[in-house]
C-alpha cells in the first residue's frame, strides 16, 4: 500500500476487457481514468497514406493505451484528439488525460 498518488500510463497493449488487464487493476487497486468518458480508442492511429487503411481505422480502433489511476486521483478530462490532423509520428493516438490531484491527497 502506497501513501501517495499513484499513475500508470503507456502502451500496455491489451484492453480494458483482457483478463490480464483486469487483474492489474485487481492488484494495484488503480482504476481506469477513462470511466465515464467513454472507450475512447487509441490505435491504429488514423493512416492517411493509404485509403484502405484510413477508412479500416475509422471503425476498428481498440483502446490500448492507458492511464491507471490511485483513488485519490480526480480526472477532470480524457480524449485523444483524433480529429485534429496532426501528424502524430505514431501509430497510436496520445491519451491525453488531464488529472487533478490536491495538495493534501482529498
Amino acid at each position: 500500500q502506497l501513501n501517495h498518488p499513484v499513475i500508470l500510463a503507456g502502451d500496455l497493449n491489451i484492453t480494458m476487457w483482457s483478463p490480464d488487464y483486469h487483474k492489474l487493476e485487481q492488484e494495484t487497486g488503480l482504476r481506469n481514468s477513462r470511466l465515464g468518458f467513454g472507450i475512447i480508442p487509441t490505435w491504429p492511429a488514423r493512416f492517411n497514406n493509404s485509403v484502405l487503411l484510413y477508412i479500416l481505422s475509422r471503425f476498428f480502433q481498440i483502446p490500448i493505451d492507458h492511464c491507471l489511476i490511485s483513488s485519490e486521483i480526480k480526472v477532470v478530462n480524457v480524449n485523444t484528439r483524433a480529429n485534429s490532423g496532426l501528424n502524430l509520428g505514431s501509430d497510436h493516438l496520445p491519451l491525453i488525460t488531464d488529472l487533478f490531484i490536491s495538495k493534501s491527497g482529498n
